[in-house]
């Protein structure tokens, strides 16, 4: 904390040499920096009753049961185990689990489910292996056993769903008879999981929404770097577009004055059989437009692992790119130059949480708010300028929120 004041306070003594980069950055943070109301889930005026507070006291089911959280993923994917740990530490901040119960959010989500299904961890709440489902990426001719016990509310009361394929497969079940939280779906109504972000179409379901995140992350990164050629690795399909932001990036490159350059000639949602041929591609593709860039931004991908930042960091240090994670922290902790914050994931687990919460006593899914505009807050890591010759400007410094020194710990 003393740093970052420091740093503020060298802000203030600069001169106006910055001083536009600076409103850029004024203007990425102020444009939905409305209220908090949001994430509150509290009415139009904003006004916490002390009826809306009552609402958040943990209670069990009216026979004593504690109520049963299912959670359905999509595949295995590192993101979906950091947003459920979000949710969980949400949980556990209103009450409804135990205090600092937390979990390895880069364990396989199969040990993860394990570790929160002892009992112990909540008085209200159990999860259970019974209300374990993994798509492991692909969409099944049928419904199994288990599945179906879940969404028909035999094994379940509420679902997480985690991923766009698992939020479309439950979503659009017939067998569903309970609620569901969608997340981790970069693009609910591009993928036709919602109707719009006032209405989800399904008064079963809730997904989180915020529509200018994708635009604030190109703007943000176009006012740090003001790059002319934008590289973008996605699978040219609807889903692919949209876990790649590219829609949003065509727009602004209009705006903005920049053109994009592109590979599509990689594998959307691998299976454990070619997840290393997934990996293999991605690494080929950054190689292929590597020379004609001059930034890159990483969007969710399927062959783009942690595994393979070792080797994406030596064509990003090679051709000297600054490069921005459409998933924030983990990725800048390990070696990429720009994300959104880890407190971005903390606020979505506690607006997730409280939507949970509010449906358990009795709301419709349905007709909750979907839209979450968090405040924006940037991570830096400067190890990773430093490997590309960038020389961060201490405005940058100032305005991050989180700041890396080393690459993964070293």
């Amino acid at each position: 904390m003393k740093s970052k004041l420091l740093l503020l306070l060298l802000l203030v003594l600069i001169t106006g040499c910055n001083s536009n980069r600076t409103e850029e950055l004024k203007e990425y943070q102020s444009d939905i920096i409305e209220t908090i109301e949001v994430v509150d889930l509290t009415d139009s005026t904003g006004d916490q009753s002390r009826a809306y507070k009552e609402q958040l006291i943990p209670v069990k089911k009216k026979d004593g049961a504690k109520f049963r959280v299912a959670i359905i993923q999509s595949g295995e994917y590192y993101g979906y185990s950091h947003m459920l740990k979000g949710i969980v530490e949400g949980l556990s901040t209103l009450g409804w689990i135990k205090e600092n119960i937390t979990f390895d959010d880069t364990l396989p989500m199969p040990e993860i489910i394990i570790k929160l299904s002892d009992p112990e961890i909540s008085e209200y709440l159990i999860f259970s292996n019974e209300a374990y489902f993994d798509f492991n990426w692909e969409e099944p001719t049928k419904i199994s056993p288990k599945l179906h016990n879940i969404l028909s509310g035999e094994k379940a009361d509420i679902i997480i769903s985690l991923g766009t394929t698992s939020a479309l497969i439950v979503s659009q079940s017939k067998l569903l008879k309970i609620p569901v939280i969608a997340e981790n779906v970069s693009d609910p109504i591009g993928s036709g999981l919602i109707k719009s972000y006032e209405d989800s179409g399904n008064i079963l379901l809730s997904a989180s929404c915020d529509p200018e995140q994708d635009s604030r992350q190109f703007k943000l990164f176009h006012s740090v770097i003001k790059f002319k050629k934008l590289g973008i690795i996605y699978t040219d399909t609807p889903l692919g577009r949209s876990y790649g932001a590219v829609d949003a990036a065509e727009k602004l490159s209009k705006q903005l004055g920049f053109e994009l350059v592109t590979s599509t000639d990689v594998i959307e949602d691998p299976t454990d059989e070619n997840f290393a041929l997934a990996e293999k591609k991605y690494i080929n593709a950054v190689k292929k437009i590597a020379p004609d860039i001059d930034a890159l931004y990483l969007g969710i991908q399927g062959g783009l692992t942690p595994d393979i930042l070792p080797a994406l960091l030596k064509i990003i240090k090679q051709y000297k790119i600054p490069t921005f994670a459409m998933e924030g922290s983990d990725f800048v902790s390990n070696g990429i130059l720009l994300g959104e914050s880890e407190s971005n994931v903390i606020s979505v687990g506690i607006y997730n949480a409280k939507k949970i919460v509010t449906i358990l006593k009795g709301e419709k899914a349905g007709s909750l708010n979907q839209i979450f505009e968090h405040v924006p807050h940037i991570a830096i890591n400067l190890k990773a300028a430093e490997l590309i010759n960038y020389d961060v400007p201490i405005d940058i410094i100032a305005s991050s929120d989180e700041i890396y020194q080393t690459i993964g710990g070293k």
